[in-house]
């Protein structure tokens, strides 16, 4: 969603600290051991890109996302870090309301990657109620997703280029709403309230609007989860598919897809607070950590 991206989490031990001295994000040119989580992935054999939790810290992902104004450029640098204990990225939110602009964390790749023959991995943390809790009536139980942790891309209309949002397209691979995550692409023209022409999605029937796609999710693949997470996006020259710790929960079809060009964006905050329900969301203080992204080809 073109929205105030924001991050909510579950207390993690571990100090935090700054990030030390790191080196600069890698690309390798040459095969490199190491291959996609999912097993179907194994063909993708080249490592073209390659994020430490150092590097997307002292590499300035917080600050980037900024200064593109993606989650309406409120998100304070200071609520990234990196923890040594963790060997992550942490994004921290308090868990109020999108509409509190301190809430949240966002970080956002400084260079796109590419979505055609390629496969963009990232191993994440999302934070959940460590016991049952009960939000303006409506009671969840304990390991119940915390909103609004996020991962997604959003296109641009050429490598490393400027967004033209959502021609280019956006892929929401992890936004969790009301306790579960959802997946959404977001394409076609903008309309007047901000929101797209083009939606395809897993959200609950009647929930993005006239016009929407709704998808079904692979029956028997899991969703994510709280706690650590391998997410792959692969990007085929037609469709996407998107892999949940080794397996294919959707395809994405090529109706939905520019395959331009994507800038990487991990966020977490509170709930939506421009939803007339968002007391109802399970939230609270927490964090979304991110260990690496690889892209391989």
């Amino acid at each position: 969603m073109k929205k105030l991206w924001v991050v909510i989490a579950a207390a993690i031990t571990g100090s935090l600290v700054p990030a030390a001295s790191a080196s600069a994000a890698t690309t390798l040119q040459s095969a490199a051991p190491a291959a996609p989580y999912a097993p179907a992935l194994s063909s993708y054999k080249t490592l073209a890109q390659s994020y430490s939790a150092r590097a997307i810290v002292s590499d300035g992902w917080a600050r980037y996302a900024n200064s593109s104004h993606e989650g309406n450029g409120t998100c304070p640098v200071a609520n990234t870090s990196y923890s040594s204990s963790l060997n992550a990225v942490v994004l921290t939110t308090t868990g109020q309301p999108t509409t509190v602009a301190t809430a949240c964390a966002h970080i956002r790749s400084q260079h796109t990657v590419p979505t055609r023959g390629d496969v963009v991995e990232a191993k994440i943390w999302l934070p959940g109620l460590s016991k049952a809790q009960t939000f303006d009536g409506t009671t969840y139980p304990a390991g119940t997703l915390l909103d609004w942790a996020t991962m997604w891309t959003n296109g641009a209309n050429a490598t490393n280029g400027p967004e033209s949002w959502p021609a280019d397209t956006e892929i929401d691979a992890v936004e969790t709403q009301y306790g579960v995550n959802y997946q959404t692409v977001h394409y076609g023209r903008p309309t007047g309230n901000g929101a797209s022409t083009g939606n395809w999605t897993t959200l609950p029937r009647g929930w993005a609007g006239a016009g929407a796609t709704y998808a079904t999710p692979n029956a028997g693949v899991p969703n994510v989860r709280p706690g650590w997470n391998v997410i792959d996006l692969e990007f085929t020259s037609t469709v996407a598919n998107i892999y949940f710790n080794g397996k294919r929960y959707i395809t994405i079809p090529a109706s939905a897809l520019s395959h331009k060009p994507a800038y990487l964006n991990f966020s977490i905050s509170g709930p939506n607070g421009n939803d007339a329900n968002h007391l109802r969301w399970p939230a609270g203080h927490g964090t979304e950590d991110i260990q690496y992204v690889k892209v391989f080809s």
